[in-house]
């Protein structure tokens, strides 16, 4: 029986014998085989206790690749208390729209929720929202391998997606491309629909946001996530 379990089942007979029957978090079982044979953890926790026993410098380096190092230190405890309140009283399936003028705070919040979700076992994808145009403008190009699909994808897939900086391509006031509202409602419309939580940030209000895009995105923003306007010193003043 033991041979037929494989390798990976034994080092977790042997190392884990303190996991719990059923996973406390979701109460589900994994989709992995060989921990469904042993116990009950589902995706996120067992990749949550794996991330527990990695080195720090080895954690660290991770956080550093997923988020702008400039911001790999930020904590939630850093946050404002309010905010870690708005953060706590998320459901699931709900993801946060930071908004507020350039400096206030809203990238270094976000890192901190990337770490926070990092540490707790999630697949996290984070891409300026310029940046995704950039690059499904960029399977247009004759000789691309590329298709849209291929780029929006990993985006709808991921547990948290992260956008930074919505609707800075054009001024307060103007109005998006058909090519950009397009991109951004399949994302938005797709993920609300599989209950995936996205995570904004934008210097600009749902209203604004409403008007640079079109009211259908106003109303996915409003569905999707808790909008808490970011006001104050920003942490780039408190870094300089």
């Amino acid at each position: 029986m033991e041979e037929k379990i494989g390798n990976l089942t034994k080092q977790v007979l042997s190392e884990r014998q303190s996991m719990p029957d059923m996973c406390d978090n979701c109460h589900k079982r994994p989709k992995h085989r060989e921990y469904q044979q042993v116990k009950k953890w589902c995706k996120v926790c067992i990749t949550k206790y794996e991330r527990s026993q990695w080195s720090e410098e080895k954690l660290e380096s991770s956080i550093v690749r997923l988020t702008d190092p400039l911001y790999a230190d930020a904590k939630l405890q850093d946050l404002s208390d309010k905010l870690q309140e708005k953060i706590q009283q998320l459901p699931e399936d709900k993801g946060l729209l930071l908004w507020g003028i350039t400096g206030v705070g809203k990238s270094y919040a976000m890192a901190a929720l990337m770490r926070h979700f990092f540490v707790e076992g999630f697949d996290i994808v984070q891409v300026s929202y310029e940046m995704l145009c950039l690059q499904v403008r960029d399977t247009f190009k004759a000789g691309s391998t590329k298709g849209e699909i291929d780029v929006i994808n990993p985006l709808l897939a991921t547990d948290k997606l992260f956008i930074e900086d919505v609707g800075t391509t054009v001024s307060i006031g103007q109005q998006e491309s058909d090519f950009s509202l397009r991109t951004f409602l399949v994302i938005l419309d797709k993920r609300l629909r599989n209950c995936k939580p996205t995570f904004i940030t934008t210097n600009k209000n749902v209203e604004e946001l409403g008007k640079s895009f079109d009211p259908r995105i106003a109303s996915r923003l409003q569905q999707a996530c808790e909008i808490v306007h970011l006001t104050g010193e920003g942490r780039r003043t408190k870094k300089s």
